[in-house]
């Protein structure tokens, strides 16, 4: 999961809620308040239009897993790691919502 900016692994990892990119923030945020829109798809793109994810170390204690959940309202969050493909699960309680797919 490297930054669509730099090609790295982000240390702060963001993501578009526009376009699902993921980004290092300081970079994407430069680039928002230089430009005003996304550096990949150039269409617009503002600060709260990116969302922090969080890494934790993944079950084998290989790499980070990397966790977002879009937006307040979701019933969706997304896991990925660098050795694993990304995943969707429902979140805990959505009755409506399959365990995962």
């Amino acid at each position: 999961m490297n930054c669509s900016i730099s090609g790295e692994i982000p240390e702060e990892p963001v993501v578009s809620r526009n376009s699902g990119l993921l980004f290092e923030k300081r970079l994407i945020e430069r680039h928002i308040s230089d430009y005003g829109k996304c550096p990949i798809t150039g269409e617009p793109l503002t600060l709260d239009d990116i969302v922090p994810i969080k890494t934790f170390p993944d079950l084998s204690g290989t790499g980070k897993a990397t966790c977002v959940k879009f937006g307040p309202d979701s019933k969706y969050v997304a896991v990925g790691s660098m050795d694993r493909n990304l995943r969707i699960f429902g979140l805990p309680g959505e009755d409506d919502v399959p365990a995962e797919s």
